[in-house]
């Protein structure tokens, strides 16, 4: 009966949140001012909220049928050093040019309904001072009159309910075949990770453009922006040898739609996403049950450590999927120890290897960690085969990782320069007493609650200051998922060999348990420690643990005490978990985007639409961090002819330095003074002071300079 109404039922509730989501898109206004580009963080002053601009503002306007009645308050100020400031306002073409007056003022302008967006540029002064800031015009408030059908609105509505029938639909045959379940981990898992990835996290961080870059050249040149054809074992990057899968994921999106940010993140955020319903299959796999499975899945997906991982297209954020990946793959292999299972290890070992370079120690840690519990299993089982036919039925698996690892290994051992970022990071000391001391600290610092539930790594880079990398909610499950792991290998240790336990009961925990010790290893031989990227691993065992802890309860039967502890522990997640999403999504933005370098791309798409009319194009690296790759991002020539004209010198031990591109120096601007004429003024996109480009000429030539402020 339940399944004879479920399709119809299902299809009701699309409807409903279809409806819902209407309600929201049609209630949008037709213009705002979070939507607008080109602007300062907000200040207030006498009561009063306004935002300084750069030197182009640029208005997005949802579409109407009918013409958009649009009202602009802003002003000019002026100082000493300032003329008056000249505005232009246009859509596909100029509407007005004008001189807005020192005090705030009222503008009015009727746009025509194919309007997209409203742009207004300025010219643009350094007030007197410390503030680093070129400043435009003052926008104090913004709003629109729409007139006729929302277009765009009406498209968007027409489009989620599409998704909304599909979705419907695709959940009625997921409860069918038994996969609601992962089905809704993952969707759950996905939206929390692709949920405003343009705002957040704000800029565009080095590592990740370097991927898109090389993914880019692969697709164009089958060679990687240096010029190396293929590359399998490691791309060579920023001299710095990156470890290749995630360029290799994103290489048919970039084929797609280009080098563009979001298309890595995109990437990393499916990827990431596949976590939860991996740590759910493993979950099932150990024997937790269903409310473990969930709570282990639920964990993955609402990790705030996961979700800031896979939000930036960083191999770290690889790692939680392809970790867990590996170790469903693994158990499966000690329970069954089959030929198949054996292959399906070595192609996720095989893969997982080139993630992140954590896992080039970790991953094989645990595959030598599995093939000992396998052996150990192997014996003590009363019927096991003979060892030669175990041998014959694994040495297709080995053979097959042997492949997979090869270009790994021929890195490793042949290419000295590969180890450039090991060799900076690596843990030193003066005696091995002392090593030893320094390597405790950073690995035992792992088992300490100070990362997990106050402060993380402390570095904003990997985290939201003042949180740490779990939810300090799931505590409770965690400790008890911990005493139930460690019981049961002590339970192992006292059972005879003829004991009735199955397999699973018998050698799973004690694997667990050591892929709980290896996890923190690789980190802990580097500084600084803790370190959120380098740790990553721990994540997907947190989550388990915290499974293992809910298996427990639920199988007290005591309704009362299940539901009632349930109750209160997600509540406490949810609560704790929204804290922090408020703090990343509101103040996070704030605090790191001058790091991540917000408003570089946007400049240098800019400088090299000026390019043309121009003999060089000074790059400023003192201010500039790896201007290069940004440059390349922009694509302001083939990939072939840019593979051609880079300049590079190679340093051992260091990280490249690249002098040119063609036209495209990388130069000291330090020498240069600050009063070059404007050409553009870029602030961040989460408001941030950003960079500037300005107009030079040296012995005659025309020279085009790109700075931060």
């Amino acid at each position: 009966m339940l399944q004879t109404y479920q399709r119809p039922v299902l299809l009701i509730l699309a409807l409903c949140l279809w409806l819902m989501g209407c309600g929201f898109i049609l209630s949008r206004p037709a213009v705002s001012m979070e939507q607008v580009s080109g602007l300062y963080a907000a200040e207030v002053a006498a009561g009063n909220t306004y935002r300084w601009s750069g030197d182009q503002i640029v208005i997005p306007i949802t579409h109407h049928s009918g013409p958009t009645l649009l009202d602009i308050r802003m002003a000019a100020p002026r100082w000493p050093e300032r003329t008056a400031p000249e505005l232009v306002l246009a859509t596909s073409s100029p509407l007005a040019h004008l001189i807005p007056p020192a005090e705030p003022r009222h503008y009015r302008l009727l746009l025509p309904p194919n309007a997209p967006s409203l742009t207004l540029q300025s010219s643009v002064a350094r007030p007197p001072g410390n503030d680093p800031r070129w400043l435009g015009v003052v926008v104090y408030e913004l709003a629109a009159q729409p007139h006729g059908l929302p277009i765009t609105a009406l498209y968007l509505n027409m489009l989620t309910l599409v998704l909304a029938i599909a979705a419907a639909l695709l959940l009625d045959w997921a409860i069918r075949r038994g996969w609601a379940t992962p089905l809704v981990l993952t969707g759950l898992a996905f939206v929390l990770r692709s949920i405003d990835l343009s705002h957040t996290p704000p800029g565009w961080r080095i590592d990740e453009v370097v991927s898109l870059v090389d993914a880019w050249n692969l697709a164009q040149t089958g060679r990687d922006h240096l010029g190396h054809p293929w590359p399998l074992g490691a791309f060579e990057a920023l001299g710095d040898w990156i470890a290749p899968l995630l360029t290799y994921l994103e290489l048919p999106f970039v084929a797609l739609f280009g080098p563009q940010r979001l298309v890595g993140r995109g990437v990393t955020a499916v990827v990431g996403a596949l976590a939860a319903p991996l740590g759910y299959a493993l979950a099932q796999r150990l024997g937790l049950g269903r409310a473990g499975a969930i709570t282990t899945g639920l964990m993955m997906a609402l990790s705030p450590w996961q979700i800031f991982m896979s939000r930036i297209a960083l191999p770290p954020a690889l790692v939680p999927t392809f970790w867990t990946l590996t170790l469903l793959a693994a158990v499966h292999f000690i329970q069954t120890r089959e030929r198949r299972a054996a292959i399906g290890l070595a192609c996720a070992a095989g893969f997982a290897l080139y993630a992140y370079p954590t896992l080039k120690m970790a991953v094989p840690l645990l595959v030598a960690l599995a093939l000992v519990i396998a052996l150990a299993a192997w014996w003590v089982s009363p019927d096991r085969p003979h060892l030669g036919q175990l041998i014959r039925a694994w040495l297709p698996a080995g053979l097959l990782l042997a492949l997979l690892w090869a270009p790994f290994i021929s890195v490793t051992l042949f290419n000295p320069a590969s180890s450039t970022r090991l060799g900076q990071a690596a843990l030193r000391a003066d005696s091995a007493i002392e090593w030893l001391r320094a390597w405790w600290a950073g690995y035992s610092v792992y088992f300490q609650p100070a990362f997990y539930y106050q402060r993380g790594d402390g570095s904003s880079i990997r985290g939201v200051p003042g949180f740490g990398a779990e939810l300090w909610a799931g505590l409770p499950l965690l400790l008890l998922g911990l005493v139930i792991v460690i019981k049961r290998n002590v339970a192992l240790v006292g059972a005879r060999r003829d004991a009735p336990l199955r397999d699973t009961y018998r050698f799973i925990p004690l694997f667990i348990l050591g892929a709980i010790l290896i996890a923190p290893l690789p980190s802990s031989v580097t500084t600084p420690s803790p370190h959120s990227y380098r740790g990553a691993p721990i994540a997907p065992l947190y989550a388990l643990l915290v499974g293992y802890g809910a298996a427990w309860l639920w199988q007290q039967r005591r309704p009362l005490l299940q539901y009632g502890i349930s109750l209160v522990l997600a509540v406490g997640l949810l609560w704790q978990w929204g804290i922090w999403w408020q703090a990343y999504t509101q103040e996070y933005p704030h605090i790191q985007a001058e790091l991540n370098q917000d408003g570089l791309a946007e400049t240098m798409r800019r400088a090299v639409d000026m390019a043309a009319n121009y003999d060089e194009i000074w790059i400023s690296y003192d201010s500039i961090g790896v201007p290069y790759i940004f440059v390349l991002a922009a694509q302001p020539m083939p990939a072939n002819e840019s593979q051609r004209l880079i300049e590079v010198q190679r340093q051992p031990g260091r990280f490249n330095a690249i002098s040119r591109i063609g036209r495209y120096q990388f130069v000291d601007t330090r020498t240069l003074g600050w009063d070059l004429p404007i050409l553009a003024a870029v602030p961040g996109g989460s408001g941030s002071r950003g960079f500037v480009i300005q107009a030079w000429e040296e012995a005659g030539k025309r020279i085009l300079v790109v700075r931060g402020m």
